[in-house]
């Protein structure tokens, strides 16, 4: 690890984290190049397994790249060991009670203005 550290002018450390980004499902990989998925997010990604990532990428899109590293974190551990379908089960939990947030924040604004 010491010498590919050396060749690339990176710690060891940051190398290990580099090298975890290996990892991920092609389609996150890309994310991380492009832009739309923090390392950080990346890193917490790839210790789910690649059956894992594909169910959490084919439910949220690139959408994924959106969450904060805690959001991520909670998202690694509440999906790690779980079926596709009990991810996809989680998501659409989260998705609903997202829009009764907004819901009920347009409805406050409507009242506030009334």
């Amino acid at each position: 690890m010491k010498d590919v550290a050396e060749t690339i002018g990176e710690s060891e450390w940051s190398t290990r984290q580099i090298l975890k980004l290996n990892k991920l499902i092609p389609q996150l990989q890309m994310m991380v190049s492009n832009g739309k998925l923090s390392q950080t997010n990346a890193q917490e990604l790839a210790l789910l397994t690649e059956q894992t990532q594909s169910a959490l990428y084919d439910a949220l899109g690139e959408e994924i790249g959106e969450r904060t590293v805690a959001e991520t974190k909670q998202l690694r551990q509440e999906a790690n060991g779980k079926s596709v379908d009990a991810i996809q089960t989680m998501l659409d939990a989260e998705k609903a009670e997202k829009k009764k947030k907004v819901e009920n924040i347009i409805e406050e604004n409507k009242s506030a203005a009334n």
